[in-house]
């Protein structure tokens, strides 16, 4: 589609499959046969990050959790579809 329109997608995220409805290879395998080129972004931090804690709607405090970030994943999806990963923290 050289000077022509494209399609493509922003995926920030860790890349922890953790909603099981779609999994993340069928959708990145469905986006390639639609020509959506996938570029991922890994966010976050490896190990122990404080994550919010909500009550009544507001954050009351924090606790540390532990963090995964997938990046095996996300450097497949970016591949299989023409796209890039890169690394945020």
């Amino acid at each position: 589609m050289r000077g022509g329109r494209q399609r493509v997608l922003i995926l920030l995220t860790d890349g922890v499959n953790n909603v099981w409805k779609v999994q993340p290879m069928d959708a990145a395998n469905a986006a390639k046969e639609f020509g959506v080129r996938v570029y991922t972004i890994g966010a976050g931090t490896q190990g122990v990050a404080p994550m919010p804690v909500m009550m009544g709607g507001q954050v009351a405090g924090y606790r540390p959790m532990q963090v995964e970030i997938d990046e095996e994943l996300l450097r497949k999806i970016a591949a299989l579809t023409g796209g890039q990963y890169f690394r945020a923290t």
